[in-house]
């Protein structure tokens, strides 16, 4: 089950191994760090759903996360299982929207967590730590998008060669996925 723990669950200096905290000065990682709240995850146990309020950033210190989407009516979809290393919700803080996806561990799992309002009030005072955090992030996303691009690229470069056989549902089919890649999915 979920529990919060009252030391931090990483330190300065494995704070800064996270991609979002790489530009941090030994100053900053250690203040970032004592921010940090603990989450532990049995197997099976959600750490958020789909259309749950994004509250807050995570650091996954150890265990696995899988992340799906789930359709009315279909079964969930898998879309990738997260290791140590990785960060969930980054995106929360950029866009005030309902979760995009459903996180739930595959093994036991601890996780260090950012709340929104830590953020939020980091920002607002103008701390350094915050703006090298939305930077970060915002560079990943640009990187993700920019990827997106190119496979979008080629999927139509596909149907341009097959357009004789494919019919135009299709491709309404492609146009509708694209835009709500590009407008709704986020983590």
């Amino acid at each position: 089950m979920k529990s919060q723990a009252m030391k931090p669950p990483v330190d300065a200096e494995m704070l800064k191994q996270y991609f979002c905290f790489v530009e941090l000065t030994p100053e900053e990682a250690r203040e970032v760090a004592g921010l940090l709240g603990a989450i532990e995850l049995q197997t099976g146990e959600t750490l958020f759903r789909q259309g749950d309020a994004c509250t807050a950033v995570y650091l996954l210190i150890s265990g696995e996360v899988e992340i799906r989407i789930e359709s009315p009516g279909q079964l969930p979809h898998s879309l990738v299982t997260l290791g140590s290393g990785a960060i969930l919700g980054e995106m929360g803080p950029l866009i005030d929207e309902p979760r995009g996806a459903t996180s739930v561990a595959v093994t036991d799992t601890h996780l260090a967590v950012l709340p929104i309002g830590t953020l939020d009030a980091g920002l607002e005072r103008g701390d350094r730590w915050a703006t090298k955090f939305l930077m970060a992030t915002a560079k990943v996303l640009a990187q993700r998008l920019a990827a997106l691009n190119k496979e979008t690229l080629s999927i139509v470069a596909q149907l341009e060669k097959s357009k004789a056989s494919i019919k135009p549902p299709v491709e309404d089919e492609l146009e509708r996925l694209r835009r709500r890649l590009l407008t709704e999915w986020t983590f």
